[in-house]
């Protein structure tokens, strides 16, 4: 099999597919891999690096893509990458086609087939091909939000986690127990804190919707800075080992009423809710975001899939952010895309055995990877994408 890795081109995307070690994997299997020149600088591989393990580097995208069959790349492609793929090609990324009719129109005119990682399950039905990005996610989440809440980004003046070394014994605070009993009508146990003792230093509530490998990466990240984490799921399972774990998070069952309370106490709310190939539910609404504090920050790793905030839209790495309702957005739909050294390494020791059993006859037969087809000559060749795309 000829594979081709080409240059992402997305703002600011710096990940690569598949590292040197990965293509000389391949190589020694018997298949020739093609590099467009520099598409591994951003995550540290310079084209040397290839060289050395036998790719062969193509100096522009036009013979990068005439040369391969099978297009390994990370992101969705944009119109750039759309006018040099050809019917013949099989495309293995991330797609996200629920929530973009228009690319998925586009690869069905194209005529190709095309795979996406988010779809292709293992044999227990996880998604292998999501989780370390997904976990890189939900950890940038709370390192951006913890930024982003600092007065000069456009935030509430918080410094997440308050200050670790300073005891409220030292600063002659009493207990506030008695002023917030009977505040929170969702948990007894969950402090409001906009109803605090004035001498106790705010540490900052992060409220974060999911607790899949995004959402729990986020809360542990979050707890880990000291700040009160509420996590809100529909399955109280998937929320307790954490909760067990860290004393500072809390798990709350997921309704309307109790998100609708949440989101007016967060200064921090992160949406991370992920349904397997459909687009995002809407758990949050633009009335409720019209409830927060001002200089409070959203961030919804779930912007890719369509979001689970009603006021989220998708941005990039150069205007990273927005103000609506006084809240601070930020949508960017490629977040791992910040690490590239860590997300490409972590991204190509994964997909590497489903490149391999892409680049043999008989592939289909392999139902994970079966799972991952999203379109096929032409057509929509999955029923959640199909599904998702009639509603």
């Amino acid at each position: 099999m000829k594979i081709g890795v080409p240059k992402e081109i997305k703002v600011l995307e710096g990940r690569v597919a598949l590292t040197p070690y990965a293509c000389a994997e391949l190589i020694q299997q018997g298949h020739e891999v093609f590099l467009e020149a520099t598409a591994g600088e951003l995550s540290g591989y310079q084209n040397a690096d290839y060289v050395a393990q036998g790719v062969v580097i193509k100096p522009s995208a036009a013979e990068l893509y005439a040369s391969a069959s099978l297009i390994v790349k990370v992101k969705e492609p944009v119109a750039d990458d759309l006018q040099y793929l050809h019917k013949n090609h099989i495309l293995f990324c991330y797609l996200h086609l629920a929530a973009n009719r228009i690319l998925t129109e586009q690869l069905c005119e194209i005529g190709l087939t095309a795979l996406a990682f988010e779809t292709v399950t293992d044999e227990a039905g996880h998604l292998p091909l999501l989780k370390p990005m997904s976990e890189i996610a939900g950890t940038l989440a709370i390192q951006v939000g913890t930024h982003l809440l600092h007065q000069p980004q456009g935030g509430k003046g918080i410094m997440l986690g308050g200050l670790a070394l300073i005891e409220s014994s030292d600063i002659n605070s009493s207990s506030n127990d008695s002023l917030l009993a009977d505040q929170s009508v969702i948990d007894p146990h969950i402090r409001d804190p906009h109803i605090i003792d004035p001498h106790i230093i705010d540490k900052g509530t992060v409220v974060i919707l999911g607790a899949g490998i995004a959402g729990s990466a986020a809360a542990v990240q979050a707890a880990a800075c000291g700040a009160q984490v509420i996590l809100v799921d529909r399955e109280a399972s998937r929320y307790k080992k954490l909760c067990d774990a860290y004393p500072n998070i809390e798990g709350v069952l997921s309704t309307e009423s109790t998100i609708a309370q949440l989101v007016k106490r967060a200064d921090l709310l992160i949406g991370a809710v992920l349904l397997p190939g459909l687009k995002a539910p809407k758990l949050v609404s633009e009335s409720q975001v019209q409830t927060m504090q001002a200089g409070s920050v959203i961030i919804d790793i779930s912007v890719d899939q369509g979001g689970c905030i009603e006021t989220i839209r998708p941005t990039n790495y150069q205007q990273p952010t927005y103000l609506k309702h006084e809240v601070l957005h930020f949508g960017v739909s490629n977040m791992p895309g910040a690490v590239p050294r860590t997300a490409s390494q972590a991204l190509s020791a994964v997909i590497l055995p489903y490149v391999k059993c892409l680049s043999e006859e008989g592939w289909e037969q392999y139902g994970g990877l079966r799972n991952g087809l999203n379109v096929r000559k032409g057509h929509i060749d999955n029923a959640l994408i199909a599904s998702a795309l009639k509603s």
